[in-house]
């Protein structure tokens, strides 16, 4: 094989932890840099950013997911960190996708406000599920 080529092996010169890390701040760059070409090139047309948020912010959250779960898990406070941005992403994109369909801000952060307490909730459940399972 050629020096230099890629045989899409991982790199040994990084270590594992700062792979994953290069994935996700990957992920969320792009998503940003996407973002900012609609606003800037969009030239004020607000009703195409919510639009392309309400696409882009969820499918955003899909490839954090992703990336999470084909990675060995972190435990504590990094997995926590990790699920909870997954969750913005989605809950973000949810809430452009309300806005750009018509409804006012307060709607828009109240039904938002509602589907994060409520996947609280189902989180919490089935983690003491999971508790009680264990015993």
């Amino acid at each position: 094989m050629a020096q230099g080529s890629d045989s899409g092996a991982a790199d040994p010169m990084i270590p594992g932890k700062m792979r994953f890390t290069i994935k996700w701040l990957g992920v969320i760059l792009i998503a940003t840099a996407i973002d900012l070409v609609v606003r800037f090139g969009g030239l004020g047309d607000f009703a195409l950013v919510l639009w392309v948020e309400s696409l882009l912010l969820p499918l955003t959250g899909l490839a954090l997911y992703l990336v999470f779960r084909t990675h060995p898990k972190p435990s504590g406070f990094k997995r926590g960190l990790q699920v909870v941005l997954v969750w913005a992403f989605i809950l973000a994109g949810a809430r452009a996708g309300i806005r750009a369909a018509g409804f006012d801000v307060g709607i828009a952060n109240l039904v938002i406000f509602l589907m994060a307490v409520l996947a609280a909730l189902l989180f919490w459940i089935t983690k003491r599920r999971k508790a009680k399972a264990g015993k």
